[in-house]
């Protein structure tokens, strides 16, 4: 991997900082004073993608699946993210309650 920043990032020069020089203003990685570009040569987590050039990331999927495949796929996948936020929700309000476990 060439050291050097990711297209995905967008960054500011920072002149609040003295361990970083540029920060990316949609994810908050940074680079590294004594040189490299830190977390900022991997992919922006939080890239900010046109809506037309969204879906173009899945289009071989896309071309190679039926219409029926692709509803199947998405309420599978749904029914994944509806188990993953409840447990995200579930473990946040447990911790609010100052993480209790029963004893043995």
């Amino acid at each position: 991997m060439k050291d050097a920043c990711h297209p995905s990032h967008v960054t500011r020069v920072s002149i609040d900082s003295s361990s970083y020089d540029e920060i990316c203003v949609n994810c908050g990685a940074t680079d590294l004073v004594i040189g490299g570009w830190g977390q900022l040569k991997f992919p922006c987590p939080n890239e900010i993608r046109s809506i037309d050039d969204a879906w173009k990331e899945y289009e071989n999927d896309f071309n190679a699946m039926t219409d029926e495949q692709i509803e199947r796929e998405c309420s599978y996948e749904q029914s994944k993210l509806d188990e993953a936020e409840s447990w995200l929700e579930a473990v946040a309000l447990w911790k609010k309650a100052g993480k209790p476990r029963k004893s043995e």
